[in-house]
């Protein structure tokens, strides 16, 4: 199974040509605004949400409004075949992207020291 982490310090995302890519492939349905967020309604609807929350000093109601790369699984068919399209194009401003094979029978999380992110296998735990 292949998986996608980011190997330098600051953290995992995406560029906004992956971004692109990614939703042209995977046939989203998304709006998005001139600074390249993307959202489930229109943005006149989120912003009218994002003001209700800040309103009611909350922001669960816009929150679930927006899309990102944190929607995308690590080890997604279509996130895979954008990472290998793209290459180094397809890193996020503080990433650099790569793809690792690790065994397809295995549970697996992804962990990471000041945003450098390895695979690691999941195994239980008691405190």
């Amino acid at each position: 199974m292949k998986v996608i982490i980011n190997t330098c310090w600051g953290g995992y995302n995406l560029s906004q040509e992956a971004l692109k890519r990614y939703i042209e492939l995977k046939e989203l349905k998304l709006f998005s605004d001139d600074k390249g967020s993307y959202y489930y309604v229109p943005v006149e609807e989120y912003k009218k949400a994002l003001a209700e929350d800040e309103k009611n000093n909350r922001g669960y109601t816009s929150n679930r409004l927006c899309w990102g790369e944190n929607n995308i699984k690590r080890n997604d068919d279509i996130l895979i075949k954008v990472i290998e399209e793209l290459g180094e194009k397809a890193n996020g401003e503080y990433s650099r992207l790569k793809i690792v094979e690790i065994p397809d029978d295995i549970k697996w999380k992804i962990e990471n020291y000041d945003g450098c992110e390895y695979v690691v296998e999941v195994h239980r735990r008691w405190s």
